[in-house]
Formats: structure tokens, sequence, C-alpha cells
């Protein structure tokens, strides 16, 4: 299966399931597209940890400046095309 088409049907199943969920009764959808990283099986931990530790990373250093700097480190431009639309 293409990540395309991955993210394509989680993002429609999710959105179904939270719109049935009265908890998520402001749930407008996600965002257009995506961004999409891979790691190599020996990261695996550190990828782990930064889940965990995301909400109080995320306190320190902004969504929008840590995918910029991914990015960057992925040799992609972080021109303005490649960031979600907020708002």
């Amino acid at each position: 299966m293409a990540l395309s088409d991955f993210v394509k049907r989680l993002k429609q199943e999710s959105s179904y399931l939270l719109r049935k969920d009265s908890a998520f009764s402001d749930w407008n959808g996600w965002a257009e597209g995506y961004g999409a990283f891979t790691y190599s099986i020996t990261e695996i931990p550190n990828v782990i940890e930064y889940i965990n530790n995301q909400k109080e990373h995320h306190k320190k250093v902004s969504f929008i400046e840590e995918y910029r700097q991914w990015l960057i480190e992925m040799g992609v431009s972080p021109d303005e095309p490649y960031f979600p639309k907020i708002g």
C-alpha cells in the first residue's frame, strides 16, 4: 500500500470515529496534507521517547519550528508549500 493511500484512509477512518464521539464535538477534520519521515529500526527507542515526551517538548519548541528543522535535516527546502495549512 502506498503511504499516501494509507494516510488518506487513516484520516478518513479516524475522522469518522472522532465525529461520532461527543467528546470531540468541535472536531473539524484533519489538516490538508501530511508529512512523513523514515527512520532506521535502530531509532525506534528514540522515536518512542520523543512521542512520550512530545507534550513537554512542544512547550519549549513549537511544532512549526520543529517541522522546519526536520525539513532542513532531511534535505528538503523549508519553503511555505511544505508547511501545514493552519487556521
